[in-house]
């Protein structure tokens, strides 16, 4: 079963290229409510499509995860040189 291809996978990619494009709008120097707001819709929809793919048995899961994953580590990823900066 997961050995299937994922049926809706062009839209799969479009979603998961606009989540982390929302990460880069969320992580500008100035961030806007629109870009947090992005990147929250956008988590929340590739949450629950991962929790479904799973539940389905659909191999989508994985590339879902990923991104997720991605998105959460890049909202609160902080670099070194940025901390510096504010000692």
């Amino acid at each position: 079963m997961l050995n299937e291809i994922c049926p809706w996978s062009f839209a799969f990619l479009a979603l998961q290229l606009v989540g982390l494009l929302s990460v880069l709008l969320a992580r500008l120097p100035i961030p806007h409510r629109a870009g947090w707001g992005a990147f929250f819709a956008c988590l929340i929809v590739i949450g629950s499509l991962t929790c479904i793919s799973l539940t389905q048995g659909s191999s989508c899961w994985v590339p879902c995860g990923t991104t997720f994953s991605m998105m959460i580590v890049g909202a609160i990823f902080h670099s070194p040189t940025t901390t510096l900066h504010a000692l």
